[in-house]
């Protein structure tokens, strides 16, 4: 017995042979005072991306939207392997 119920809300496919670990994602509210959740995933092969899904339950019935090209707000390739994400203010 559960106590929860899980839904495939989001889905998409990052590089075809890159490596993550349970480090690489993190949900974080960011942008402004509407501040939606942005999924940022970092890979071992160095791509950072950044995601704002756009998908929307239409009925508790029915799947969710697919992804839409315009979810990927940023994608970057670094010099060197990301094994760590986070998020804050940063302040002095």
């Amino acid at each position: 017995m559960s106590l929860f119920k899980t839904k495939e809300w989001w889905r998409t496919r990052c590089g075809a042979n890159e490596t993550f670990d349970r480090h690489s994602l993190l949900a974080v509210p960011l942008f402004g005072k509407e501040k939606r959740d942005i999924l940022v995933v970092g890979s071992h092969d160095g791509y950072l991306r950044m995601y704002k899904p756009s998908s929307q339950w239409v009925d508790e019935t029915k799947s969710p939207t697919s992804y839409k090209s315009t979810d990927l707000m940023i994608e970057t390739r670094l010099d060197d392997c990301i094994v760590d994400l986070k998020a804050g203010r940063f302040v002095s």
